[in-house]
């Protein structure tokens, strides 16, 4: 404004400027880099008490502080009020608020499952909204990161309050009958019920590893898929004028739908943790919770045109089933994971039963040391190449059902549950390599004899403990303690008993086997080791020689290598 020229009064005064003082409005300079947009009001008391969290009392130790156990049921007219985008105050490109504490319930006995499933089930409770959208819940699980970890909470959604199940408390058949049996039959009511919508993001593959995790559950048993459910990519692509892409995550699907930014920072943490951190539980509540906030927005963005077409969108399913709008590196992926999911659902887990079965634990792959080799089936495979190193001999020795866990780094020796097994490798023939030790026969054709090269079993004292390999250790001779039953079977093939560790001591001596290569070649099971007769005499005998030099590897690994005698 001009030195000496004076203000209109109205526009001092706030309101719109006269059409004589427009002018000399419109000469006013502007100032770069500052917004003409008033900032937002501050917030009041009410409102910042709203989006609070509420931290209350935990009943139960194992429950996160972050939740709360149910409480008694409530009337109608003390029923929470749904929690919209404006009462959680969400704000468009930042990240959403958690679900508030007091509307997050931790669901561990047969109590609060009775309480979960009326705030669910109840149509008072879960009601048509006054818009006319339907009862819906968010359903989502979660596990800890693998490809055969068993689901580990299930969250079930409303649009007042969210709920962690706490599987491993609820379903596992060791849990209390009456908790497994409540769970289960909440479960299949709410799968099997054709007034409430369940909203999922890919949960079909949820409910795959559901089924593998607890099959003994009867709700997981039946056939079909669930009544009424519906995937909200679908519900996104439907309600947008520009039709969305279907290859999103849940997180940027949220961002086009809500506009706000979804967190998944703990997506990957250990979810078989107890108790769980309150960053977990808030992420498992604000997952499932928002499904219902997307379903809602894109009622809304259609101003109200899908709720015509809902029972369409759920004969959609999951769009990624089908392979449709996928890139060939995202349907190479999908394939590798219905690979897994139809082998998670034929249950051809190591447990066999269920990742939630008795004695499956966490799930988990087991260490070597807790599988114990079928000696009979295996025997015959002496002489032949196995394949993909020392995993492929651990698919060998396990006859396929899994693969155990096993050190990747590990010295030559490796202990299995009644078993230790000796890995040599080998080089160039007609050289002496280093670890590796040496071979002879006392006669030709006759039995071989090895006495294994010290360096191999640096370190091992541990692992050939109770084996024919501790004298090599110790210096202890073991006498014929560790002969090999010649009941069980030779290698060509002949019938005998099972060896088997269950049902042994487990103090009782372990069997020895010798795995060879000429790197990079495949090692060859080359059969069980055993002390010679003589007791003063350190000095192995390989058992199933006979089948070894029927092999075609026989003269690579131990043929160019043979003595004339005894060194």
């Amino acid at each position: 404004m001009r030195l000496g020229a004076t203000p209109c009064p109205a526009s001092a005064a706030g309101h719109q400027p006269l059409p004589r003082c427009r002018a000399k409005h419109a000469r006013l300079p502007v100032r770069r880099g500052v917004s003409s947009t008033k900032p937002p009001p501050p917030l009041t008391k009410a409102r910042r008490d709203q989006n609070r969290d509420v931290a209350t009392a935990v009943v139960a130790d194992d429950a996160p502080a972050y939740a709360e156990q149910l409480a008694a049921p409530q009337d109608q007219k003390d029923a929470p009020y749904a929690l919209t985008s404006k009462a959680l105050g969400v704000e468009r490109g930042q990240t959403l608020p958690p679900v508030p504490g007091g509307r997050v319930h931790w669901v561990d006995d047969v109590s609060g499952i009775g309480l979960m499933r009326d705030a669910v089930m109840d149509p008072s409770r879960n009601p048509t909204t006054k818009e006319g959208h339907p009862p819906v819940v968010g359903m989502d699980g979660e596990w800890k990161p693998g490809s055969r970890t068993p689901v580990s909470i299930l969250q079930i959604a409303t649009r007042t309050d969210a709920f962690v199940v706490d599987l491993f408390a609820v379903a596992r058949r060791e849990s209390p009958d009456d908790a497994r049996e409540a769970f289960d039959n909440f479960l299949h009511e709410l799968l099997q019920s054709e007034t409430v919508y369940k909203l999922g993001f890919s949960f079909g593959y949820d409910l795959t590893r559901l089924k593998a995790s607890y099959p003994h559950l009867a709700s997981l048993r039946t056939g079909g898929q669930p009544k009424g459910m519906i995937d909200v990519k679908q519900l996104a692509h439907s309600a947008s004028a520009n039709r969305s892409n279907l290859r999103v995550g849940l997180a940027t699907l949220t961002k086009m739908v809500v506009g706000a930014t979804l967190s998944k920072a703990e997506q990957c943490s250990d979810w078989s943790r107890r108790p769980l951190t309150r960053a977990q539980l808030e992420y498992a509540a604000a997952d499932a919770f928002y499904l219902n906030l997307i379903f809602d927005k894109c009622i809304e963005k259609s101003h109200g045109g899908l709720l015509k077409s809902l029972d369409d969108i759920v004969l959609m399913g999951d769009p990624r089933a089908k392979g449709k709008h996928l890139p060939r590196k995202a349907k190479k992926a999908l394939k590798k994971q219905a690979a897994l999911a139809a082998r998670l659902t034929t249950g051809a887990d190591f447990s066999g039963g269920g990742f939630g079965s008795a004695g499956a634990g966490s799930g988990r792959r087991p260490d070597v040391e807790e599988v114990s080799i079928d000696l009979v089936a295996v025997l015959p495979g002496v002489g032949q190449a196995t394949t993909g190193g020392r995993k492929g001999v651990a698919k060998f020795l396990s006859r396929d059902k899994d693969v155990p866990r096993f050190a990747k780094r590990g010295g030559a020796v490796e202990r299995w549950g009644n078993a230790v097994v000796l890995f040599l490798s080998v080089g160039t023939p007609g050289r002496a390599t280093r670890g590796v030790g040496q071979f002879w026969e006392e006669t030709a054709g006759g039995d071989l004899f090895f006495i294994p090269d010290q360096a191999s079993l640096d370190g091992a004292d541990a692992a050939v403990a109770q084996t024919p390999l501790q004298v090599f250790c110790t210096g202890k001779q073991t006498g014929n303690a560790f002969r090999c039953d010649d009941r069980t079977g030779a290698a060509e093939g002949t019938a005998g008993t099972d060896t088997t560790a269950s049902g042994k001591d487990p103090n009782e001596p372990k069997e020895a086997l010798l795995f060879m290569r000429r790197p990079p070649g495949n090692f060859v099971f080359c059969g069980r080791l055993e002390p010679t007769d003589d007791a003063d005499e350190k000095a192995l005998r390989l058992v199933d020689a006979n089948a070894l030099r029927g092999g075609s590897a026989f003269h690579q690994l131990v043929g160019c290598r043979l003595r004339d005698g005894k060194p």
